[in-house]
């Protein structure tokens, strides 16, 4: 008795066309790919190739694979105490996969606030400071801004704003104003346009300079 090939896409054994018709010969020529495969067989290495059952196994296989790689994807960081190696990502082919979160489980993150974070609330912050914090008030007409000073464990005021860049510059249009009262009224006119035309430094600066003389 002999087995035939039959088909190319998915290719398996059929009873050649002089073999004696017997349905269950030729059901296991067709699944096993012989006629003298053991059906008792529990390994699959042993599987015939081509044969019906090789193809379902090896399809079987590769949903295996999936399911491992996906579970893996889905799981691709980790709270644990030791770091990973590589032996622990078989669906990998032993490599860690990119991207991979380890995350010691043991460790402490620090609590509270970090550098340079801003706070608006209407009272100081007490707890979770650190150097740089920024401490907006809440509720204060103009806004009072506070930088937290690690060194000396306070709050510093930050006193450069827009109000007091306004009150300077009215104050250094009103000192120009009365030091110039004997001046013609183009030349005094002239000189306050050239005041007005002024950003907030440069009055801030003239300011600091008539204050001196």
């Amino acid at each position: 008795m002999a087995v035939e090939d039959i088909g190319s896409l998915v290719p398996t054994k059929i009873p050649a066309l002089i073999d004696d018709a017997n349905i269950q010969d030729a059901l296991r020529a067709y699944h096993y790919g012989s006629y003298d495969f053991d059906t008792a067989e529990t390994d699959t290495a042993e599987l015939l190739n081509p044969s019906i059952a090789y193809t379902i196994n090896d399809l079987q296989e590769q949903i295996d694979d999936q399911v491992a790689l996906e579970l893996a994807a889905r799981n691709i960081s980790s709270a644990q105490n030791s770091a990973p190696v590589a032996a622990n990502f078989t669906a990998f082919s032993a490599t860690i996969p990119n991207g991979y979160i380890w995350v010691d489980k043991d460790a402490a993150a620090p609590v509270g606030y970090l550098s340079a974070t801003s706070i608006y609330t209407t009272t100081q912050p007490s707890t979770g400071l650190a150097n740089g914090v920024i401490w907006i008030k809440k509720g204060s007409v103009p806004l009072e801004m506070y930088v937290y000073n690690a060194d000396t464990s306070t709050f510093n005021q930050v006193i450069w704003c827009q109000h007091h860049l306004i009150t300077m510059e009215s104050q250094g249009i009103s000192i120009m104003q009365q030091m110039i009262p004997g001046m013609n009224y183009l030349a005094k006119q002239t000189h306050l346009e050239l005041l007005n035309g002024l950003d907030h430094i440069q009055i801030y600066q003239l300011l600091q300079l008539l204050t001196t003389l």
